[in-house]
């Protein structure tokens, strides 16, 4: 086995991790409101809802019409240029907006909503939408999805917010006091509204928006495959990055029968889901008997699936931690004490099996379950509630610290220095069908080792 091709399963894993961090940038950018200079910059959608007028050059305003390239809008612009911090309503985030509630029919808390991008449907797909952009607060936004035909739900937020105010409400103490949005954006006037729309039967596509209750908005098409609202979530690169730079909320109908249909979705993802996690271990259960008797892929595969295991527990005892409110400067400790405890309970039924069923398929498969349990893990932890402050406490650092001190203590303790990893032990030691092999050999051989002693010149 060549060292390199051993090592390239977790190096490979370590560099698309890290790769995802491109997206950072300084503290200070990542959280305070980003204020337009133009809101051209800000309209760069596929599809413009509006009507197409000979070709005017770059795109500015003239008295109350906007014109950007070969597109003409008329009425009040909405750019924050040259509005006031008093234009913005001074709003408090509601349980109910409208027509609308919060998904999940959760209580209008930091402590209980997500924050993330997308507002998906149970397969966590998400609909077709329309993103308007401007001094739009979070009731004008309720309003104008209220009056669009086949909209599902709707998205407020920014990229942007004070940290040092969500981090206020986020508190135990502070759980159920009023949200002042003024407060949380920092007196930001430039938001986006998304509203999302179903399919037309009649067509087969998204319903398309009324120009005519958008009077000084210029709408971006987003394409999406969902066709509902119930569940807001993050992309899957968050758990990657040490911050988080945008808030969202995500409002879906409170009618009765759009409830329903969620209850009702979500029951057969349940059930489909489970199918699909039952095929893939009876693949992965085959897969480990065929590679039974192979340390050289079961070497790589300990030492990724342990790596992989302490990211992930690292994701939970954070989140463990913040549910029970455990919020002090011994936080990192009890993590770390959490996440060692744990996998040590984790892993033995693997190490009991290396030491009475060596030749087992079992070893190879509950490896192959570990690696492969965070594509159900982190899917299911991105939906979780007060997402933003999971992530400002390195859940995923935590988890690479641990592993890196439990090996070194591993190594560092008397006898440790001489130990190898299990996947070398493993492929030093001679299984029963090795040995019979072996002996095979030796009998059947006409020839001994001393036959050929001082044969050589």
């Amino acid at each position: 086995m060549v060292p390199g091709r051993t090592l390239g399963v977790p190096v490979l894993f370590m560099i698309a991790a890290m790769s995802s961090l491109r997206r950072c940038g300084s503290q200070e950018q990542l959280t305070r409101p980003r204020q337009l200079s133009s809101v051209a910059s800000r309209h760069h959608g596929t599809k413009h809802i509006g009507q197409k007028m000979p070709e005017v050059g770059n795109s500015r305003y003239q008295g109350n019409v906007f014109k950007s390239g070969n597109y003409t809008y008329s009425g009040t612009p909405n750019a924050a240029d040259n509005m006031s911090v008093a234009a913005m309503p001074s709003e408090v985030l509601v349980r109910k907006a409208g027509a609308w509630v919060l998904v999940g029919d959760v209580v209008a808390s930091m402590r209980a909503v997500n924050g993330g991008r997308h507002c998906v449907g149970p397969w966590g797909r998400e609909p077709s939408k329309y993103e308007l952009h401007g001094s739009i607060g979070l009731a004008h936004c309720s309003a104008l999805a209220s009056a669009q035909k086949g909209s599902v739900g709707f998205r407020w937020g920014r990229e942007g917010f004070d940290s040092a105010a969500y981090h206020m409400y986020v508190a135990p103490d502070d759980a159920a006091t009023a949200v002042q949005l003024s407060t949380l954006f920092a007196g930001a006037l430039d938001y986006t509204c998304a509203i999302y729309m179903s399919i037309d039967p009649a067509t087969g596509y998204p319903y398309e928006l009324s120009v005519g209750n958008l009077t000084g908005y210029i709408p971006d098409y987003r394409n999406g495959v969902g066709d509902q609202v119930c569940y807001q979530r993050w992309d899957l690169n968050m758990y990657f990055q040490p911050w988080v730079d945008e808030m969202w909320f995500c409002y879906m109908s409170e009618n009765d029968s759009a409830t329903e249909l969620c209850v009702e979705s979500t029951r057969t993802k349940n059930v489909e889901g489970a199918l699909i996690l039952f095929s893939g271990m009876v693949f992965l259960v085959l897969l480990a008997y065929i590679m039974r008797e192979s340390p050289e892929f079961e070497k790589p595969l300990s030492w990724l699936a342990q790596f992989v295991l302490f990211l992930e527990l690292g994701l939970f005892a954070v989140a463990t931690l913040l549910r029970t409110g455990q919020d002090s400067g011994l936080f990192p400790c009890a993590a770390v004490i959490i996440i060692l405890v744990a996998q040590y309970f984790i892993l033995l039924p693997y190490r009991l099996a290396q030491q009475f069923l060596r030749s087992s398929p079992f070893n190879t498969a509950y490896l192959l379950i570990l690696a492969f349990s965070p594509c159900v893990s982190a899917e299911i932890m991105s939906y979780t509630a007060a997402f933003p402050l999971l992530i400002t406490k390195w859940p995923c650092a935590l988890g690479v610290f641990t592993y890196a001190l439990e090996k070194f203590f591993k190594y560092c303790s008397p006898g440790g220095s001489a130990r190898l990893p299990d996947g070398v032990n493993k492929y030093m030691q001679l299984t029963p069908a090795k040995e019979a092999m072996v002996d095979e050999f030796t009998t059947k051989a006409p020839f001994s080792a001393r036959d050929f002693t001082g044969t050589m010149p």
